[in-house]
């Protein structure tokens, strides 16, 4: 997140175990105040205005197979699109 933030990008995050974070390094913030932010619910309208959705914990709790139809690119981390059915040639895995 450092690094995706240093670079001048919007981020959003998902994490149902946790709802706010906040980052205290000035990399995260140009102004030198502390980042914060608020988990968003992973809707299919939400999901459609990100280029990009990085899967890094498998939480049950999320609907891969949602998230993967309705989203343009994901890099999933952890593998936790593998059940998933239907397409999958913007999912890329590390």
């Amino acid at each position: 997140m450092k690094l995706i933030r240093h670079e001048g990008t919007d981020l959003s995050y998902s994490d149902p175990y946790a709802p706010k974070v906040q980052f205290e390094h000035e990399v995260f913030s140009k102004e030198k105040h502390p980042l914060s932010l608020t988990s968003i619910e992973l809707t299919a309208d939400t999901l459609k205005k990100f280029d990009c959705v990085v899967i890094a914990v498998p939480h049950s709790k999320f609907d891969f197979d949602m998230i993967v139809k309705n989203s343009t690119m994901v890099v999933d981390l952890v593998n936790a699109t593998k059940n998933v059915t239907g397409k999958k040639d913007h999912v890329s895995k590390l």
